[in-house]
């Protein structure tokens, strides 16, 4: 039997619950578009089907729970994570099931699709007649990390709204302004090396802050990735002696989540750094990465990515 007290103050200890935005004063906007759409909405009281896209941990999800706040529409919505139903058989079920109804207490309900990127195909594909059939009574949020994951009737459907990473001076001083308001003591640049390892993922960053902070203090960053760097010197190692299609089968095979690939990127930029190179070939190279990491939020397919930016360093030095 799961024990609900037990969770309950679990949860309530997490300082990513503890301090999570209650209204739109607490949200940090990482963009003014995204704020004046935002308040038209509000205003207006009438939001449209949306795609919500960008990095982890930038606040996607708790945007879309404050809207639900600001409308009123607690009544009238109900969230489901794609990760967990990714098939034709919750459109079945739930959605179907559900966006015909008339809603309690507004207009029209909401349905938000958490990690939308998670569905298959054809479940998209039975959604985009959905949206349309009963756009009058129902609205339907996608929220997702790679946009280019869903398909493009699904896209041309929504309204677009990128909540893209947040300005690192207003999540340092986010930051901050937790750590104080738990008491916590802390040396700046242990802080920064937190912000530097996990930016642009705010949640990510203040549960590892937590994670580490004993006795109230902030410890150093453990000395470890928790990731197989073994693992990325053979990736590196296959490319470099021109084993390109062992190379991408090991990616495929054994990056096990989206983490990997960016901590992969993290992992080039230090050997970058270290490595016996010139100068001028260094900054090409940390150029090539840095274009890399930006683009690993958007690609369609992340492998592709990897191995395109690994082809271009070895290009670059070969």
């Amino acid at each position: 039997m799961i024990d609900i007290k037990g969770l309950k103050m679990l949860i309530d200890r997490m300082w990513t619950f503890k301090y999570k935005p209650q209204s739109f004063d607490e949200y940090i906007f990482t963009t003014e578009v995204v704020h004046q759409k935002v308040n038209d909405w509000i205003e207006s009281k009438n939001v449209p089907s949306l795609l919500i896209y960008g990095p982890a941990g930038t606040g996607k999800t708790t945007l879309a729970g404050l809207l639900i706040k600001s409308l009123g529409l607690q009544d009238d919505f109900i969230s489901i994570n794609a990760s967990n139903e990714t098939g034709v058989d919750v459109i079945r079920e739930k959605i179907l099931s559900y966006a015909p109804q008339i809603p309690v207490n507004s207009i029209y309900k909401v349905i938000i699709l958490d990690e939308a990127d998670k569905l298959t195909d054809a479940a998209q594909c039975a959604l985009k007649e959905i949206i349309e059939k009963y756009e009058k009574v129902c609205r339907f949020w996608f929220i997702t990390n790679n946009k280019n994951k869903i398909i493009s009737p699904i896209v041309s459907r929504c309204q677009e709204l990128c909540i893209n990473q947040m300005d690192r001076k207003a999540m340092t001083q986010r930051l901050m302004n937790i750590m104080k308001a738990e008491n916590v003591t802390y040396q700046p640049e242990i802080v920064f090396a937190y912000i530097n390892k996990f930016y642009p993922d705010f949640r990510k960053t203040l549960n590892e802050i937590q994670n580490n902070t004993i006795n109230n203090v902030v410890q150093p960053l453990p000395d470890t990735t928790g990731y197989n760097t073994q693992l990325f010197d053979d990736v590196i190692n296959k490319f470099k002696q021109g084993k390109i299609k062992e190379a991408r089968e090991l990616i495929v095979d054994s990056f096990s989540n989206d983490d990997y690939a960016v901590n992969f990127f993290r992992y080039l930029m230090e050997r970058t750094v270290k490595g016996n190179y010139t100068n001028p070939i260094k900054y090409k190279i940390m150029g090539i990465i840095r274009k890399g990491m930006i683009d690993q939020f958007v690609a369609a397919d992340q492998e592709i990515n990897v191995s395109g930016t690994l082809a271009l360093i070895f290009n670059e030095i070969s």
